[in-house]
């Protein structure tokens, strides 16, 4: 059983099929609502008036890696899952992302929606 979320779901990614393709899955899981952006600039700008359940963010988007989106999702306590295709670069601050999900691309359908139901959830609830 899956429990709806109350705030929509940001969903950022570059590639309109795969969006597409994840937006089914997710809306097929009981989420209300998914919001799919494609670049880490309409990201930013959806967040100035809204707060999401959680974001999933391709680590490349069009416009670049979308480290800002992970660090505003820090500073503001919105839980995220990164969800790439290329492995998380040795740049990257670990800081930064401790406690979002790195899932690669492509991934089990099953996995990715409970990991997004597992990260979205306050503890206590289970899904």
């Amino acid at each position: 059983m899956h429990v709806p979320l109350n705030r929509p779901v940001l969903l950022l990614e570059d590639q309109p099929l795969i969006a597409l393709d994840l937006e089914d899955m997710l809306l097929g899981a009981g989420m209300r609502e998914v919001i799919c952006l494609r670049s880490v600039e309409e990201g930013l700008s959806w967040l100035e008036n809204a707060s999401p359940s959680v974001i999933i963010v391709d680590y490349h988007l069009s416009d670049g890696a979308s480290l800002s989106i992970l660090e505003l999702a820090k500073e503001r306590r919105i839980p995220c899952v990164v969800h790439s295709a290329v492995p998380m670069p040795d740049t990257v601050d670990h800081a930064l992302i401790d406690g979002m999900p790195w899932l690669d691309k492509p991934s089990d359908p099953d996995v990715f929606v409970e990991t997004v139901l597992a990260t979205a959830q306050p503890a206590g609830i289970r899904t």
